[in-house]
């Protein structure tokens, strides 16, 4: 019998925690500007691309994806929180611009900067 021809992938076990640790509280001090994926596998001592592979096991997405969340996340605080421009809270949180913002806030959340605002605001006033 012949042994069958099977190519096996390595399987990416992911950061250690002390790397999850350290990255999350990079992206989160630096929210509001970049950060370069090589920062952030120097900062875990590996490799850019070995980085990305870890990363991406470890969060389930990108590390640009999880940044852009995270930047959203602010976001809605800023609205819920300030009477803020849409402008000024894009640039609180490192978008390059309001449209910028308004993109990734509607794909993340499917509405709009603005109307999160009106309906969170409304609740407010109402519950």
């Amino acid at each position: 019998m012949r042994p069958m021809d099977v190519r096996i992938r390595p399987v990416h076990p992911g950061l250690q925690s002390w790397q999850k640790a350290r990255v999350e509280e990079m992206l989160r001090a630096r929210i509001g500007s970049n950060i370069s994926l090589a920062e952030l596998a120097a900062a875990c001592a590996i490799s850019a691309s070995h980085f990305a592979r870890s990363f991406r096991s470890t969060f389930g997405t990108s590390a640009r994806q999880y940044l852009i969340r995270l930047r959203v996340e602010r976001a809605k605080a800023l609205l819920a929180q300030t009477n803020k421009s849409l402008a000024q809270i894009a640039d609180l949180c490192g978008f390059c611009d309001q449209a910028a913002f308004t993109r990734a806030f509607n794909r993340a959340e499917q509405i709009t900067p603005l109307r999160w605002r009106q309906l969170n605001n409304s609740q407010r006033r109402h519950g």
